[in-house]
């Protein structure tokens, strides 16, 4: 079955943190010659282009350059999805963060693919949260 607005279907909140999330998304939406038909119609229509759009602005995917943001701290709540492109979960002051969410077993970390998760989390013993490591492609070839 093909779901017309998925949005009213997403209950867990996705927060992106990146120190390029922002520029990414604007990236993302003033390169017009390289969409397909379909979005380029969409472009000219004034819908929003992609779906992460939508997301943001039913206040369901944030972006924040640095995981200690006090507007961050402000609206977080589980479960949750974090995408985290660097292994820097494990740098201070980001370790109590991970301290908290690594007993949540229904929230989902995803990290980039090439690092040993099992090595990286070892300090933190019994961890429940479900890491999802997979591949980031930044620039071109």
């Amino acid at each position: 079955m093909f779901v017309q607005n998925p949005i009213h279907f997403f209950q867990v909140p996705i927060f992106i943190i990146s120190s390029v999330a922002e520029e990414l998304v604007a990236f993302l939406n003033v390169i017009p010659e390289w969409l397909c038909k379909q979005q380029q119609d969409k472009l000219y229509s004034s819908q929003p282009l992609f779906t992460f759009m939508d997301f943001l602005n039913e206040k369901w995917l944030f972006l924040f350059s640095v995981l200690h943001s006090l507007e961050l701290l402000s609206i977080l709540q589980e479960p949750f999805i974090v995408i985290c492109p660097h292994w820097s979960l494990k740098i201070e002051p980001d370790v109590h963060f991970l301290q908290h969410w690594c007993g949540d077993k229904n929230s989902l970390l995803v990290m980039e693919e090439g690092f040993n998760a099992n090595l990286i989390f070892l300090p933190f013993k019994s961890m429940a949260i479900k890491v999802l490591q997979c591949l980031f492609l930044f620039g071109t070839k």
